[in-house]
């Protein structure tokens, strides 16, 4: 069972301004039944919470949250609201391209479904058929669909909980500003012991159009399948110009993961990966740490430290990094800080305290 917050904090106000291409009824009730979904999740979040805290504390491992809710009946809850939600979007043909995505992942994972169901040779080249077929259609209905930029970025998620592995989620994040949203999922193995990602990104350029492309290769030149998971935006200023940070991570070895930050800028038509990294030999687009994936889960869950490796605090602008120890493994405690010097992001400290980066 996966607990997931989905982090969509509308206010009316707000979610009109997001609709506002849309036409003036169809942009209340898509709001409408943002604002329902997320008051919905919300209220199972928080039971699910309570009753992980009971599980915790408890000498006996309850079953029960505070409200009498079991696990199994809160999933079933969870599940009910994404039917509810998919058929209050069916009921209006404005959003019939959020249906027909949610159908293409459907569609997507029965065959992977079926593919793991073949014989063990066969296998690899099933799946990486169906998952091609796939990853073709998805970027096909983002390319065609403009639109999407107007959307709440996480009823495109699809992300159908309760019968949709976190393997096949589609990840999307937009910035504050509405101006750059990226698609990015995992791909599978593809007979590889490393992980490919798919990123596309949708963005809105400097007289108003909505573009596409492909998100930076990390690999293979020749390869889209080489991209990153985008798991957040930030967002800020140097020189006039609107710098985006993405809060990335992808595998690129067998053993080792890889978080980051990415910059990137909308200049007029084009995306461009601005250099504001300071580093040893020059400066960079990026910042990015390479660590003992296996290594760094089985310590959160032991000691139950704090789980991030890369993150950034919206008040000072500062960007922290896990520190890596001698042995190459992540440091438990300590994280480099990295703080914003006129146009460039320098090397500032190197802390034994975990920050409360938020504050």
């Amino acid at each position: 069972m996966r607990i997931l917050l989905v982090c969509m904090l509308f206010a009316s106000a707000g979610c009109s301004e997001a609709f506002a291409k849309l036409p003036e009824k169809d942009s209340l009730e898509l709001a409408e039944i943002v604002k329902r979904y997320v008051d919905e999740k919300k209220s199972i979040f928080d039971a699910y919470e309570r009753l992980l805290d009971q599980s915790k504390t408890s000498t006996e491992a309850s079953d029960k949250t505070a409200s009498n809710l079991s696990w199994k009946e809160l999933e079933e809850m969870e599940a009910t609201i994404y039917k509810e939600l998919d058929q209050s979007l069916r009921s209006n043909q404005a959003f019939a391209p959020l249906v027909n995505m949610r159908e293409i992942v459907n569609d997507y994972v029965t065959q992977r479904k079926i593919a793991r169901k073949a014989i063990p040779h066969d296998f690899f080249r099933e799946e990486e058929k169906h998952e091609k077929e796939w990853d073709e259609k998805l970027v096909k209905m983002i390319e065609s669909h403009p639109e999407f930029m107007e959307y709440p970025g996480d009823l495109l998620a699809l992300d159908l909980s309760g019968y949709v592995s976190a393997e096949w989620q589609v990840n999307v994040k937009t910035s504050s500003d509405g101006r750059l949203r990226y698609y990015s999922w995992k791909a599978g193995r593809w007979n590889t012991k490393t992980t490919n990602v798919v990123s596309f990104r949708q963005f809105r350029t400097d007289d108003g159009q909505v573009k596409v492309s492909w998100g930076k290769n990390l690999k293979n030149k020749e390869s889209w399948e080489w991209g990153y998971l985008v798991n957040d935006i930030f967002t800020v200023d140097i020189d006039g110009e609107k710098i985006y940070l993405l809060q990335t991570w992808y595998n690129k070895d067998p053993k080792f993961d890889t978080e980051g930050i990415h910059a990137v800028a909308i200049k007029g038509s084009d995306i461009v990966h601005p250099k504001i990294f300071k580093k040893d030999k020059g400066v960079d687009d990026v910042l990015e740490v390479d660590y003992d994936a296996q290594y760094w889960d089985d310590l959160v869950n032991e000691k139950d430290i704090d789980p991030w490796v890369v993150n950034f605090n919206d008040e000072s602008l500062s960007i922290y990094l896990r520190e890596i120890n001698d042995d190459g493994k992540l440091s438990e405690d300590g994280f480099d800080d990295y703080y914003l010097n006129g146009n460039l992001y320098e090397y500032g400290a190197s802390w034994q305290l975990t920050p409360s980066v938020n504050e």
